[in-house]
Protein backbone atom coordinates (compact mmCIF):
# COMPACT_ATOMS: atom_id res chain seq x y z
CA UNK A 1 0.00 0.00 0.00
CA UNK A 2 1.05 3.63 -0.37
CA UNK A 3 -0.26 7.04 0.67
CA UNK A 4 0.95 10.60 0.36
CA UNK A 5 3.28 11.89 3.01
CA UNK A 6 2.93 15.59 2.26
CA UNK A 7 1.67 18.08 -0.29
CA UNK A 8 3.76 20.22 -2.59
CA UNK A 9 4.33 23.30 -0.42
CA UNK A 10 5.40 25.60 -3.25
CA UNK A 11 2.99 25.06 -6.12
CA UNK A 12 -0.06 23.82 -4.28
CA UNK A 13 -0.21 20.65 -6.39
CA UNK A 14 0.13 17.14 -5.03
CA UNK A 15 3.75 16.11 -4.57
CA UNK A 16 5.30 12.75 -5.37
CA UNK A 17 6.42 12.17 -1.78
CA UNK A 18 4.80 8.89 -0.79
CA UNK A 19 5.00 6.44 2.07
CA UNK A 20 5.22 2.85 0.96
CA UNK A 21 4.52 -0.01 3.33
CA UNK A 22 3.18 -3.48 3.80
CA UNK A 23 -0.34 -3.69 5.19
CA UNK A 24 -0.65 -7.12 6.80
CA UNK A 25 -4.21 -7.95 7.86
CA UNK A 26 -5.03 -11.34 9.47
CA UNK A 27 -7.91 -13.13 7.83
CA UNK A 28 -9.59 -13.42 11.23
CA UNK A 29 -9.73 -9.59 11.46
CA UNK A 30 -11.52 -9.34 8.12
CA UNK A 31 -13.95 -12.09 9.09
CA UNK A 32 -14.68 -10.48 12.47
CA UNK A 33 -15.39 -7.16 10.80
CA UNK A 34 -17.68 -8.76 8.22
CA UNK A 35 -19.61 -10.96 10.67
CA UNK A 36 -19.69 -8.86 13.83
CA UNK A 37 -18.51 -5.39 12.88
CA UNK A 38 -15.56 -5.82 15.24
CA UNK A 39 -12.54 -3.56 14.78
CA UNK A 40 -8.99 -4.59 15.69
CA UNK A 41 -5.81 -2.91 16.96
CA UNK A 42 -3.06 -1.99 14.49
CA UNK A 43 0.70 -1.82 15.01
CA UNK A 44 3.14 0.29 13.00
CA UNK A 45 6.37 -1.67 12.62
CA UNK A 46 9.34 0.50 11.62
CA UNK A 47 12.35 -0.93 9.82
CA UNK A 48 15.91 -0.93 11.08
CA UNK A 49 18.91 0.10 9.02
CA UNK A 50 18.37 -2.38 6.22
CA UNK A 51 20.69 -1.28 3.41
CA UNK A 52 18.01 -1.49 0.77
CA UNK A 53 15.64 -4.09 2.23
CA UNK A 54 13.55 -1.35 3.88
CA UNK A 55 9.96 -2.17 4.73
CA UNK A 56 10.30 -5.72 3.39
CA UNK A 57 12.64 -6.67 6.23
CA UNK A 58 10.21 -6.39 9.20
CA UNK A 59 7.43 -7.74 6.96
CA UNK A 60 9.45 -10.94 6.56
CA UNK A 61 9.70 -10.94 2.77
CA UNK A 62 13.41 -10.01 2.86
CA UNK A 63 16.22 -10.31 5.36
CA UNK A 64 17.97 -7.33 6.87
CA UNK A 65 19.84 -6.66 3.63
CA UNK A 66 18.77 -6.38 0.02
CA UNK A 67 19.60 -9.47 -2.04
CA UNK A 68 21.38 -7.25 -4.59
CA UNK A 69 24.21 -5.31 -2.86
CA UNK A 70 23.97 -2.60 -5.53
CA UNK A 71 20.53 -1.72 -4.16
CA UNK A 72 21.89 -1.00 -0.71
CA UNK A 73 22.31 2.56 0.51
CA UNK A 74 22.84 4.40 3.77
CA UNK A 75 21.24 7.63 2.63
CA UNK A 76 20.36 9.77 -0.38
CA UNK A 77 21.68 13.33 -0.57
CA UNK A 78 18.97 14.21 -3.08
CA UNK A 79 16.45 13.60 -0.28
CA UNK A 80 18.42 15.08 2.62
CA UNK A 81 19.18 18.56 1.36
CA UNK A 82 20.40 20.82 -1.42
CA UNK A 83 23.60 19.56 -3.05
CA UNK A 84 25.31 20.98 -6.17
CA UNK A 85 25.82 17.45 -7.48
CA UNK A 86 22.07 16.91 -7.66
CA UNK A 87 19.47 18.88 -9.56
CA UNK A 88 16.93 19.49 -6.84
CA UNK A 89 15.33 22.40 -5.03
CA UNK A 90 15.22 20.99 -1.52
CA UNK A 91 16.20 23.51 1.19
CA UNK A 92 19.44 23.77 3.04
CA UNK A 93 19.26 21.32 6.00
CA UNK A 94 20.86 23.96 8.22
CA UNK A 95 18.25 26.62 7.42
CA UNK A 96 16.02 27.87 10.22
CA UNK A 97 12.90 26.27 8.72
CA UNK A 98 14.58 23.07 7.51
CA UNK A 99 13.29 19.62 8.39
CA UNK A 100 15.61 17.18 10.10
CA UNK A 101 15.60 13.50 9.17
CA UNK A 102 14.23 12.72 12.63
CA UNK A 103 11.48 15.31 12.11
CA UNK A 104 10.60 13.78 8.75
CA UNK A 105 10.53 10.31 10.29
CA UNK A 106 8.15 11.49 13.01
CA UNK A 107 5.95 13.15 10.42
CA UNK A 108 5.79 9.98 8.32
CA UNK A 109 4.75 7.92 11.35
CA UNK A 110 2.04 10.49 12.13
CA UNK A 111 0.81 10.20 8.55
CA UNK A 112 0.81 6.42 9.00
CA UNK A 113 -1.48 6.85 12.01
CA UNK A 114 -3.71 9.08 9.89
CA UNK A 115 -3.93 6.37 7.27
CA UNK A 116 -4.63 3.53 9.70
CA UNK A 117 -7.41 5.54 11.34
CA UNK A 118 -9.23 5.66 7.99
CA UNK A 119 -9.39 1.86 7.68
CA UNK A 120 -12.79 0.39 8.56
CA UNK A 121 -11.37 -2.64 10.38
CA UNK A 122 -8.95 -0.65 12.62
CA UNK A 123 -9.79 0.68 16.07
CA UNK A 124 -8.48 4.28 15.84
CA UNK A 125 -7.74 4.34 19.59
CA UNK A 126 -5.70 1.13 19.50
CA UNK A 127 -2.69 1.93 17.34
CA UNK A 128 0.74 0.86 18.58
CA UNK A 129 4.25 1.44 17.29
CA UNK A 130 7.42 -0.65 17.49
CA UNK A 131 10.75 -1.13 15.77
CA UNK A 132 14.28 -2.39 16.23
CA UNK A 133 17.52 -0.37 16.03
CA UNK A 134 16.77 2.65 13.82
CA UNK A 135 13.12 1.62 13.99
CA UNK A 136 13.25 1.56 17.79
CA UNK A 137 14.85 4.98 17.85
CA UNK A 138 12.13 6.38 15.60
CA UNK A 139 9.43 4.64 17.66
CA UNK A 140 10.38 6.58 20.79
CA UNK A 141 10.39 9.93 18.97
CA UNK A 142 7.06 9.19 17.28
CA UNK A 143 5.36 8.07 20.50
CA UNK A 144 6.65 11.16 22.32
CA UNK A 145 5.18 13.55 19.76
CA UNK A 146 1.99 11.76 18.67
CA UNK A 147 -0.45 11.10 21.51
CA UNK A 148 -2.57 8.91 19.24
CA UNK A 149 0.00 6.12 19.57
CA UNK A 150 -1.62 4.06 22.31
CA UNK A 151 1.38 1.88 23.21
CA UNK A 152 5.01 1.68 22.10
CA UNK A 153 7.91 -0.77 22.26
CA UNK A 154 11.29 0.59 21.14
CA UNK A 155 13.88 -2.20 20.94
CA UNK A 156 17.61 -1.46 20.69
CA UNK A 157 16.86 2.14 19.77
CA UNK A 158 20.30 3.60 20.63
CA UNK A 159 18.87 5.82 23.36
CA UNK A 160 21.89 8.09 23.64
CA UNK A 161 23.10 11.25 21.93
CA UNK A 162 26.85 10.99 22.23
CA UNK A 163 27.68 7.79 20.40
CA UNK A 164 30.74 8.06 18.14
CA UNK A 165 30.57 6.47 14.71
CA UNK A 166 34.00 4.96 15.40
CA UNK A 167 35.61 4.17 18.76
CA UNK A 168 37.87 6.97 20.09
CA UNK A 169 40.99 4.86 19.45
CA UNK A 170 40.16 4.33 15.80
CA UNK A 171 42.59 6.34 13.68
CA UNK A 172 43.44 8.50 16.68
CA UNK A 173 40.08 10.28 16.84
CA UNK A 174 36.33 9.78 16.90
CA UNK A 175 33.87 10.94 14.28
CA UNK A 176 30.73 12.83 15.39
CA UNK A 177 27.79 10.55 16.00
CA UNK A 178 25.17 9.77 13.37
CA UNK A 179 22.73 12.24 14.90
CA UNK A 180 24.69 15.02 13.22
CA UNK A 181 27.80 15.12 11.06
CA UNK A 182 29.90 18.08 10.05
CA UNK A 183 29.09 19.31 6.51
CA UNK A 184 32.49 18.08 5.32
CA UNK A 185 31.40 14.46 5.83
CA UNK A 186 28.22 14.71 3.75
CA UNK A 187 29.35 12.35 1.02
CA UNK A 188 27.11 10.17 -1.15
CA UNK A 189 27.15 6.45 -0.57
CA UNK A 190 28.80 4.29 -3.24
CA UNK A 191 29.57 0.58 -3.40
CA UNK A 192 33.26 1.32 -3.98
CA UNK A 193 33.44 4.36 -1.69
CA UNK A 194 36.58 5.16 0.24
CA UNK A 195 36.73 3.53 3.63
CA UNK A 196 39.42 2.71 6.15
CA UNK A 197 40.79 -0.78 5.36
CA UNK A 198 39.96 -2.36 8.72
CA UNK A 199 36.41 -1.02 8.73
CA UNK A 200 35.98 -1.80 5.04
CA UNK A 201 37.15 -5.38 5.48
CA UNK A 202 34.74 -5.88 8.36
CA UNK A 203 31.86 -4.38 6.39
CA UNK A 204 32.70 -6.51 3.36
CA UNK A 205 32.74 -9.64 5.51
CA UNK A 206 29.44 -8.81 7.22
CA UNK A 207 27.37 -7.18 4.50
CA UNK A 208 28.98 -8.28 1.24
CA UNK A 209 29.89 -4.72 0.22
CA UNK A 210 31.81 -1.75 1.62
CA UNK A 211 29.95 1.20 3.05
CA UNK A 212 31.17 4.68 3.76
CA UNK A 213 29.70 7.33 6.02
CA UNK A 214 26.84 8.30 3.74
CA UNK A 215 24.90 11.55 4.02
CA UNK A 216 22.52 10.57 6.83
CA UNK A 217 22.35 13.51 9.23
CA UNK A 218 19.49 12.85 11.63
CA UNK A 219 19.50 16.28 13.30
CA UNK A 220 21.88 18.69 11.51
CA UNK A 221 21.52 21.48 14.07
CA UNK A 222 22.47 19.10 16.88
CA UNK A 223 26.02 18.86 15.60
CA UNK A 224 27.58 21.19 18.16
CA UNK A 225 26.23 19.07 21.02
CA UNK A 226 27.75 15.79 19.81
CA UNK A 227 31.25 17.05 19.06
CA UNK A 228 33.69 15.45 21.55
CA UNK A 229 35.20 18.84 22.37
CA UNK A 230 31.78 20.24 23.33
CA UNK A 231 30.93 17.86 26.15
CA UNK A 232 30.63 20.86 28.46
CA UNK A 233 27.51 22.03 26.59
CA UNK A 234 24.23 21.23 28.29
CA UNK A 235 21.99 19.07 26.13
CA UNK A 236 18.66 20.78 25.36
CA UNK A 237 16.78 17.50 25.76
CA UNK A 238 17.64 13.99 26.92
CA UNK A 239 16.11 10.69 25.96
CA UNK A 240 14.47 10.24 29.34
CA UNK A 241 12.60 13.47 28.52
CA UNK A 242 11.23 11.81 25.39
CA UNK A 243 10.30 8.74 27.41
CA UNK A 244 8.46 10.94 29.92
CA UNK A 245 6.53 12.58 27.06
CA UNK A 246 4.94 9.20 26.31
CA UNK A 247 3.39 9.05 29.81
CA UNK A 248 0.87 7.91 30.82
CA UNK A 249 0.66 5.70 27.72
CA UNK A 250 2.28 2.23 27.93
CA UNK A 251 5.98 2.22 27.00
CA UNK A 252 8.32 -0.80 27.11
CA UNK A 253 12.05 -0.16 26.60
CA UNK A 254 14.05 -3.17 25.38
CA UNK A 255 17.80 -3.36 24.77
CA UNK A 256 20.68 -5.76 25.35
CA UNK A 257 22.73 -5.70 28.54
CA UNK A 258 25.61 -4.19 26.58
CA UNK A 259 23.40 -1.36 25.31
CA UNK A 260 22.01 -0.75 28.77
CA UNK A 261 25.56 0.09 29.81
CA UNK A 262 26.73 1.80 26.62
CA UNK A 263 23.78 4.16 26.47
CA UNK A 264 23.28 4.58 30.24
CA UNK A 265 19.73 3.38 29.73
CA UNK A 266 18.97 2.30 33.29
CA UNK A 267 19.28 5.79 34.88
CA UNK A 268 16.99 7.16 32.16
CA UNK A 269 14.47 4.42 32.89
CA UNK A 270 14.60 5.16 36.61
CA UNK A 271 13.93 8.86 36.01
CA UNK A 272 11.05 8.00 33.68
CA UNK A 273 9.56 5.47 36.09
CA UNK A 274 9.33 8.17 38.73
CA UNK A 275 7.08 10.21 36.42
CA UNK A 276 4.86 7.23 35.56
CA UNK A 277 4.53 6.06 39.17
CA UNK A 278 3.74 9.52 40.55
CA UNK A 279 1.41 10.54 37.75
CA UNK A 280 -1.71 12.18 39.13
CA UNK A 281 -4.88 13.34 37.47
CA UNK A 282 -4.93 16.93 38.70
CA UNK A 283 -8.31 18.54 38.12
CA UNK A 284 -8.34 21.11 35.30
CA UNK A 285 -4.64 20.45 34.64
CA UNK A 286 -5.24 19.16 31.13
CA UNK A 287 -3.22 16.04 31.90
CA UNK A 288 -4.75 12.78 30.65
CA UNK A 289 -6.05 10.41 33.28
CA UNK A 290 -4.43 6.94 33.31
CA UNK A 291 -7.72 5.44 34.50
CA UNK A 292 -9.65 7.02 31.63
CA UNK A 293 -6.96 5.83 29.25
CA UNK A 294 -7.41 2.30 30.58
CA UNK A 295 -11.14 2.49 30.01
CA UNK A 296 -10.62 3.62 26.42
CA UNK A 297 -8.42 0.64 25.62
CA UNK A 298 -9.88 -2.65 24.47
CA UNK A 299 -10.23 -5.20 27.22
CA UNK A 300 -11.10 -2.98 30.19
CA UNK A 301 -14.54 -4.51 30.62
CA UNK A 302 -12.94 -7.95 30.52
CA UNK A 303 -10.61 -6.77 33.29
CA UNK A 304 -13.55 -5.69 35.43
CA UNK A 305 -15.33 -8.99 34.75
CA UNK A 306 -12.18 -10.89 35.70
CA UNK A 307 -11.76 -9.28 39.12
CA UNK A 308 -15.49 -9.39 39.81
CA UNK A 309 -15.73 -13.09 39.00
CA UNK A 310 -12.47 -14.33 40.51
CA UNK A 311 -11.90 -11.96 43.42
CA UNK A 312 -15.36 -10.81 44.34
CA UNK A 313 -14.60 -7.10 43.83
CA UNK A 314 -17.24 -4.54 42.99
CA UNK A 315 -16.74 -2.63 39.69
CA UNK A 316 -16.37 0.70 41.53
CA UNK A 317 -13.74 -0.81 43.76
CA UNK A 318 -11.85 -2.05 40.73
CA UNK A 319 -11.84 1.46 39.27
CA UNK A 320 -10.50 2.79 42.54
CA UNK A 321 -7.82 0.11 42.76
CA UNK A 322 -6.58 0.53 39.19
CA UNK A 323 -6.77 4.30 39.51
CA UNK A 324 -4.46 4.14 42.53
CA UNK A 325 -1.74 2.66 40.31
CA UNK A 326 -1.64 5.90 38.33
CA UNK A 327 0.48 4.89 35.34
CA UNK A 328 3.00 2.91 37.36
CA UNK A 329 2.42 -0.35 35.50
CA UNK A 330 2.45 1.33 32.07
CA UNK A 331 6.23 1.68 31.94
CA UNK A 332 8.78 -1.14 32.01
CA UNK A 333 12.22 -2.01 30.73
CA UNK A 334 13.96 -5.28 29.92
CA UNK A 335 17.51 -6.25 29.00
CA UNK A 336 18.55 -9.45 27.28
CA UNK A 337 21.91 -11.19 27.01
CA UNK A 338 24.08 -10.20 24.08
CA UNK A 339 24.55 -7.26 21.78
CA UNK A 340 22.54 -5.31 19.25
CA UNK A 341 19.92 -7.85 18.18
CA UNK A 342 16.26 -8.84 18.40
CA UNK A 343 16.17 -12.27 20.09
CA UNK A 344 13.14 -14.40 20.86
CA UNK A 345 12.93 -13.06 24.43
CA UNK A 346 12.50 -9.52 23.10
CA UNK A 347 10.00 -10.67 20.49
CA UNK A 348 7.87 -12.44 23.10
CA UNK A 349 7.86 -9.41 25.39
CA UNK A 350 6.98 -7.16 22.48
CA UNK A 351 3.97 -9.30 21.60
CA UNK A 352 2.93 -9.59 25.23
CA UNK A 353 3.10 -5.84 25.82
CA UNK A 354 0.82 -5.08 22.89
CA UNK A 355 -1.42 -7.97 23.83
CA UNK A 356 -1.77 -6.49 27.31
CA UNK A 357 -2.29 -2.85 26.40
CA UNK A 358 -4.10 -3.10 23.08
CA UNK A 359 -6.50 -5.67 24.46
CA UNK A 360 -5.58 -8.50 22.14
CA UNK A 361 -5.52 -11.17 24.84
CA UNK A 362 -8.27 -11.45 27.48
CA UNK A 363 -7.37 -12.13 31.10
CA UNK A 364 -6.78 -15.78 31.91
CA UNK A 365 -9.65 -17.31 33.84
CA UNK A 366 -9.11 -18.74 37.31
CA UNK A 367 -10.91 -22.09 37.59
CA UNK A 368 -13.51 -22.70 40.24
CA UNK A 369 -11.89 -24.29 43.31
CA UNK A 370 -14.36 -26.09 45.61
CA UNK A 371 -14.20 -24.98 49.20
CA UNK A 372 -11.78 -22.12 48.58
CA UNK A 373 -12.80 -18.49 48.66
CA UNK A 374 -12.30 -16.53 45.43
CA UNK A 375 -10.22 -13.94 47.29
CA UNK A 376 -7.78 -16.69 48.37
CA UNK A 377 -7.61 -18.53 45.04
CA UNK A 378 -4.52 -16.69 43.82
CA UNK A 379 -2.55 -17.36 47.04
CA UNK A 380 -2.40 -21.12 46.53
CA UNK A 381 1.01 -22.50 45.63
CA UNK A 382 4.46 -23.40 47.02
CA UNK A 383 4.80 -20.04 48.79
CA UNK A 384 1.31 -20.08 50.33
CA UNK A 385 1.60 -19.82 54.12
CA UNK A 386 -2.05 -19.55 55.04
CA UNK A 387 -4.10 -22.13 56.92
CA UNK A 388 -6.17 -24.54 54.86
CA UNK A 389 -9.75 -23.24 54.54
Amino acid sequence: MKFRSESDVGGGSQSDIWIYGWLLVPRSVLEAKEKCGTVAPAIICLHSTTYGAGKSSPAGSLGRFASDPNLGFVGRPDLVGKDPRYNNDLPDPMADDAWSVIGKNIWDVMRSVDYLQTLPNVNPRQIGCTGWSHGGHTTLFAAAFDERIAAAVPNGGVIDWRRPTYPPGYGGKAKPSVWSRAPGTWEPWTVDGEERPSRGAAALRRWGFVQNSGPVISIPKFEKYVRPENRHLQLPVEFDSLMMMVAPRPLLMISSEIEFRQHTLLPKCMETMDVYAKWTDVKDSGLPSPLQARKQRAGYQETVDYYTRNNGHEPKGIDSYLGSLNAGDCFRWFSFLGGHSYPLAAQMLNAGWFGRWLGVYPAAAVPELPGIRAADALTIGPLWRGSPP
